[in-house]
């Protein structure tokens, strides 16, 4: 007799609540996830979740704390090989924007205000700094090689995650293709450069 309950190896429950709160995400959104809906869904008692997730806070910060080692090997993949700076920033920009377009629920949940005390979860906010550290080791070789503006490096790789963040989510929401011409089909790589451009190179 099938239960439809989703199965776990032993040892492993905190791997399969993840999985499931992930689909359960992309599914329902964040609002919706409940750790007893978890428990349900898998097939384990109602206090389980609890060992490794003490509230839904905790499970919500180690949800976006894997979206962002993701989207660092991500971005880094993407750029593996590219000598130059410039070229390399580009290039993790569209894996960026990418990346986001292609998780939306998991994306909106590592920017959004769900986790109301990311403090409060250190591998959280070390994870989001290793994403972010990526960025700023391109922008620093590009100004010790005089290809980009000596600026601040903080300074800059703000202005590139403005830039990006911005083209993500309005990407995500739609409201890009809404005020791009019939005619027309919105080119990141071009849009990105525009600022590259302008600002950094």
């Amino acid at each position: 007799m099938t239960t439809g309950k989703r199965t776990y190896h032993h040892g492993n429950l905190r791997d399969a609540l993840l999985a499931c709160a992930f689909r359960h995400l992309e599914a329902h959104g964040p609002e919706k996830l409940s750790l007893r809906a978890l428990a349900r869904d898998i097939g384990v008692s109602q206090t389980a979740p609890y060992r490794h997730f003490p509230d839904k806070e905790c499970l919500l910060a180690a949800m976006a704390t894997e979206g962002y080692l993701a989207l660092k090997a991500f971005i880094c993949e993407a750029s593996q090989g590219i000598d130059r700076p410039d070229e390399a920033l580009l290039v993790c920009g569209e894996a960026y924007i990418r990346y986001a377009v292609a998780n939306p629920a998991k994306y909106k949940l590592m920017f959004g205000p769900m986790i109301q005390h990311p403090e409060n979860h250190p591998e959280l906010q070390e994870a989001a700094q290793q994403a972010f550290r990526a960025l700023y080791a391109i922008i620093e070789k590009g100004i010790e090689q005089g290809i980009m503006v000596d600026q601040p490096v903080w300074l800059m790789a703000n202005n590139c995650w403005a830039n990006v963040h911005g083209h993500a989510m309005l990407l995500i929401d739609g409201l890009l293709q809404r005020v791009t011409p019939e005619t027309e089909s919105f080119n990141v790589r071009e849009s990105l450069m525009i600022n590259m451009q302008g600002r950094l190179i």
